[in-house]
């Protein structure tokens, strides 16, 4: 994997702080993993038509498809001064095992979770195997409406709840220029459309010189991102996680 003291760089688009996998891969020796957050999140007032706790009691399945999505609801129900556990009504999908942990943490159990962790899986199988009526969707400012529309195709009715914005951290953006113009980086490693973004929004356009750099994304929709902006050689993990990317990372620098 190494030759001499060398060391495979990876730059990573979140902090090492909330990805043990990485923090693990970079205190193996191996590997020097730089973990930016090039984006941030935020609470934003939801601006539509379910407010009261007999609204959501009209739905038969909650979707929340991130740990982001989790706790700006909860902090919209504490605001609207709803309880929680109005949720008891509802069956709750969340898009993978982490996910789940995070509502766990809150007090609730998923009924499911879709067996390839991402949105058309779980719009696959809450559709069809499910039989959702009327799902309530937690977003963000920059989900994929993925969910959305496969419930508008098979003609379900649905509401959408967007209670957080994501954001380029410009508070990062001169240590990134710095690290892109001083390491010669082996990996990069994407969690979502959003980072490649903001990647792109504080270094500027992509260089030719990073193009043929091998690029983990950690699903099929930031791996299509990434090689749809110009990435040559987009690697996906065969279990959408943190972990997946930071195994797939070490399989691929062992070949």
């Amino acid at each position: 994997m190494t030759t001499g003291n060398h060391k495979r760089h990876v730059l990573l688009s979140r902090s090492l702080e909330h990805a043990s996998s990485f923090l693990t891969l970079h205190e193996s020796g191996d590997f020097y993993v730089e973990g930016v957050p090039l984006i941030t999140f935020d609470y934003v007032e939801p601006v539509n038509s379910v407010s009261t706790e007999e609204q959501i009691k009209e739905h038969d399945w909650l979707v929340i498809t991130s740990h982001n999505g989790i706790y700006y609801f909860f902090k919209w129900l504490k605001q609207m001064n709803i309880s929680s556990q109005v949720l008891k009504a509802l069956r709750i999908v969340t898009v993978g095992e982490k996910t789940r942990q995070t509502l766990a943490s809150y007090g609730f159990e998923v009924d499911f979770i879709p067996d390839i962790y991402d949105a058309d899986s779980l719009a696959h199988e809450l559709i069809h195997h499910y039989k959702a009526q009327y799902p309530l969707l937690i977003k963000g400012t920059k989900s994929r409406a993925v969910i959305d529309e496969a419930l508008i195709h098979f003609n379900i009715p649905f509401r959408s709840l967007v209670v957080y914005k994501t954001v380029t951290n410009w508070t990062e953006q001169e240590r990134i220029k710095y690290l892109m113009e001083t390491t010669v980086f082996d990996a990069f490693v994407f969690t979502s459309p959003s980072t490649i973004d903001a990647f792109l929004d504080m270094v500027g356009p992509l260089q030719e010189k990073w193009t043929s750099t091998p690029c983990f994304a950690i699903g099929k929709t930031t791996a299509n991102y990434a090689e749809q902006i110009g990435f040559e050689r987009v690697k996906l993990p065969n279990t959408y996680t943190l972990e997946g990317l930071a195994e797939t990372i070490q399989y691929f620098f062992k070949e």
